[in-house]
């Protein structure tokens, strides 16, 4: 990996929207294959990873309000919780304010699922980062800090 800074910036002043999407979609592919690897909760769905995501976000979420945020039916999110709920990874408890309305959290499988999959990132982009320069680093840093912002602000921001 010694490309310089230069080059990088003038690769990016060439990439389309296609280069892009293709790069993204091989990061989470990268990622996603990266953690069952080494847990012995199996390999999770990239949607049940999803759903791990947003209960860790937000916390507390209603079986409505997940799968808005997730994009899919309540029908198909009752479904997949279900199934995640038998397999401990999500919990389900009785709001107290609203005895009708049901409160998803991380499971007991389920917090640590993402704490192996936080660990597990983290130690591989270390590894991937100890060749790059510091200014490589910060550009790498800079361009996924901007990717994240990107996605936050097309999902409308805080209230997504």
């Amino acid at each position: 990996m010694n490309m310089h800074v230069d080059d990088v910036q003038e690769k990016l002043e060439n990439v389309d929207s296609e280069h892009l999407a293709d790069a993204l979609l091989e990061i989470g592919r990268f990622f996603h294959d990266l953690t069952p690897a080494r847990t012995e909760l199996g390999t999770l769905t990239l949607r049940q990873i999803e759903v791990l995501d947003q209960i860790t976000i937000q916390g507390g979420l209603t079986l409505a309000a997940l799968a808005e945020r997730i994009g899919l039916a309540n029908s198909t999110m009752s479904t997949m919780v279900d199934r995640m709920v038998r397999d401990g990874l999500v919990d389900r408890k009785v709001n107290p304010d609203n005895r009708r309305e049901v409160i998803l959290n991380l499971g007991e499988k389920g917090v640590e699922y993402q704490r192996l999959r936080r660990e597990i990132i983290q130690e591989t982009m270390l590894k991937m980062m100890g060749g790059l320069s510091n200014d490589q680093r910060t550009l790498l840093l800079k361009a996924l800090y901007m990717i994240g912002q990107l996605i936050h602000d097309l999902k409308g921001g805080a209230d997504s």
